[in-house]
């Protein structure tokens, strides 16, 4: 599962409703084993309180911080509100705060390494400029593979390391664990020692001493008694390290000093770290889930954050909160929560831990292989699996007593059928319905709380149109445009595309257009939803008009269903329904040749079709709640710039198994536009 999320099954088990948990018939051997690993883990904690804010005495001080607390939380859940945005205007721009941060303390954190790269080449030369003596230190390479060899590939292990004096510098693999001198250590580059013929032998960094309080260096120093170290800090010297690829046939090394420069670190690289000050760039995407949490939780106090560009409403909200990655761990969660219930209960009772996953019905993923259907690792079906036997409690070959009689078992008393215990299949069928069934009615909820209907074929029945809601009204007077495009060719779907169009008017769209019937072949929707967001993206400012037909051309969909008779990627496209990979699959309107669909199956390398524009798959009460949610989230955040979205929707509700997709793009706009 490497770096891969442990609860991301893609490519291996089944994500429909109906068959989810089920292992795909052609999944890779190493991602189940890997999925089995994860699934034996059976004991759960979950930490809900983030200790690394300050504590105050202050109540109004203590009010901040709990507040700083809790829209962290929220921030790791896509949940920020316009209240946090508020917050985060009052506490965390940078305007007026400039010399708080121009310190030594500040790290700027940002989500890229080209961006690092960037900002860290600028303080070198800075520091250059200052006077700052400087080297360069090439690598130590056993050969021309090597050398020419990536950065990344070589352990990042770079072939040439540019350091001054008083560089920050961090340390990029661990080098003494025991004495807390490990990958992400942040040090000063104090000296530089080179030997006589001029190699560099050693790099003396400067480092934070541990204390009572804090985390930092344990082991002994390099040298004491150097001008410019205090009693909180302490030289460590740190040599150079070995990376080993093997390619053409042998094995080539690289030795180099494992450091890098650290006036700005990605987001990734800062987990972990409690820093002092931060200038955090979140960019305009949250390219990872997680992303901004991570960035806010690196400080103690509000007032050591400061974002630099200063990041719009949708960027903390919205952006994140539309990621399908976000869904999917928040529908794992639940079943985490389920496990953790128990190990609070099986703790506080004092009972032994479960037994491993296979001796016991897990909690997790009980039908990673479908009943009946040989394990490809033991051959058995599901079925037929013995369990462990029950001891006898005179042991395996004691015979009854002398003058006693073997008693016969008694039958066991069969309950009516009504009654009969529910086995592990009807128990998770009937908890997952319970999910779909919760989730439709806070999806349902959501909409109403607005005045409108749910989003379906049966609501939308009626001839009278209902008044945009009142939440919307007064955007719409203040000049709040609000256009959307309905793409389906499917003539069998004509009542769910007028729903969907009558729908989007309720919520106050001015200006919907639907396309028009045509021959639809085969069981190409979501590969003809795909090709269709992927034109529009493309078209730019023309998404509206742009013609849309070549999507469901004959020939293209005969390609379309040439992909998903493949076995393994029908496996994963078809039969999981996941829309996300056929329109990762056919990114910008452009399709491979017919050769290359046929085997194609690295659709994990490529980027989605719409990064400027937010993408949404889901049911049909998910899509309502989502583009209800964008345009009330749009609306309150006043005049600002233009804004598009594309949705991907079942013609279904979450409670049931879809049976065909359709595409909606929106666009929001304020007429006339905001002022520069």
């Amino acid at each position: 599962m490497k770096d891969s999320p442990c609860y991301n099954v893609k490519g291996c088990q089944y994500t429909t409703r109906l068959h989810k948990g089920m292992a795909l018939v052609n999944a890779p051997f190493w991602k189940l084993a890997g999925v089995k690993a994860y699934q034996a883990f059976q004991t759960v904690f979950f930490l809900d309180r983030i200790e690394r804010v300050s504590h105050s005495s202050d109540e109004a001080e203590a009010a901040i911080l709990e507040t700083f607390r809790t829209m962290q939380l929220r921030c790791r859940d896509g949940e920020v509100t316009a209240a946090d945005y508020a917050f985060m205007k009052e506490h965390m721009m940078i305007e007026g705060r400039e010399a708080e941060f121009a310190g030594p303390e500040t790290y700027n954190l940002v989500t890229t390494r080209a961006a690092r790269d960037e900002k860290n080449n600028l303080e070198f030369a800075a520091a250059l400029e200052r006077g700052a003596p400087s080297i360069t230190i090439d690598a130590i390479n056993s050969s021309p593979v090597a050398a020419a060899a990536d950065d990344k590939r070589m352990q990042d292990l770079p072939n040439q390391l540019h350091l001054c004096l008083g560089a920050r510098v961090m340390i990029i693999k661990n080098l003494c664990t025991s004495h807390g001198l490990c990958n992400g250590t942040i040090g000063l580059v104090h000296d530089i020692i080179v030997n006589a013929e001029g190699f560099v032998t050693a790099v003396v960094l400067k480092v934070r001493r541990a204390t009572l309080t804090r985390d930092g260096y344990k082991g002994p120093a390099y040298r004491e008694g150097d001008d410019g170290v205090d009693a909180s800090e302490v030289l460590v010297a740190v040599n150079r390290r070995q990376a080993d690829i093997h390619a053409e046939g042998g094995m080539h090394t690289r030795q180099q000093f494992p450091l890098m420069l650290a006036w700005a670190l990605t987001i990734h690289k800062a987990q972990g770290l409690t820093l002092e000050r931060v200038v955090i760039d979140a960019a305009e995407d949250e390219q990872a889930v997680g992303l901004l949490f991570v960035a806010m939780t690196r400080v103690r106090h509000p007032k050591h954050i400061a974002f630099s560009p200063w990041p719009g409403l949708a960027r903390v909200t919205s952006v994140i909160a539309t990621k399908p990655d976000l869904r999917k761990r928040k529908e794992h969660e639940v079943e985490l929560r389920e496990l953790a219930a128990k190990t609070a209960r099986r703790l506080l009772l004092g009972q032994p831990p479960p037994p491993p996953a296979g001796t016991a019905s897990p909690g997790l993923g009980r039908h990673l292989f479908p009943m009946g259907v040989a394990s490809p690792h033991t051959g058995q079906a599901a079925a037929s699996r013995p369990g462990p036997p029950k001891p006898s409690p005179l042991g395996s070959l004691a015979l009854p007593p002398r003058g006693q009689k073997k008693k016969r078992k008694a039958p066991e008393k069969r309950l009516p059928d009504a009654k009969q215990p529910r086995g592990p299949e009807e128990e998770e069928a009937a908890r997952r319905k319970a999910v779909a069934a919760a989730a439709f009615a806070a999806n349902t909820a959501a909409v109403t709380r607005l005045g409108l209907p749910p989003l379906s074929v049966a609501a939308r029945s009626s001839l009278f149109p209902r008044p945009t809601p009142m939440v919307l009204a007064g955007a719409r007077a203040a000049g709040l445009v609000l256009e959307a495009r309905v793409v389906d060719f499917w003539s069998g779907s004509q009542a769910a595309r007028a729903a969907i169009c009558t729908w989007l008017r309720d919520l106050g769209f001015g200006c919907v257009t639907a396309t028009t019937d045509c021959a639809q072949i085969g069981l190409a929707c979501g590969y003809v939803a795909a090709r269709a967001t992927g034109a529009m993206f493309a078209a730019g400012d023309s998404w509206r008009t742009v013609d849309l037909s070549d999507a469901a051309q004959a020939a293209w969909i005969h390609k379309g269903n040439a992909v998903l008779r493949n076995g393994k990627t029908c496996a994963v496209m078809l039969e999981s329904q996941d829309v996300y990979l056929l329109t990762q699959a056919f990114h910008e309107h452009a399709c491979p040749d017919a050769a290359d669909l046929l085997n194609f199956t690295n659709y994990t390398d490529h980027a989605y079709p719409c990064q400027g524009w937010p993408l949404t798959v889901d049911s049909l009460d998910w899509f309502a709640r989502e583009v209800a949610s964008s345009v009330t989230d749009y609306a309150a955040a006043g005049r600002q710039g233009p804004t598009r979205a594309f949705f991907t929707t079942n013609t279904d509700d979450c409670r049931k198994s879809g049976v065909h997709w359709i595409s909606v793009a929106i666009s929001m706009r304020w007429d006339p536009p905001p002022p520069l």
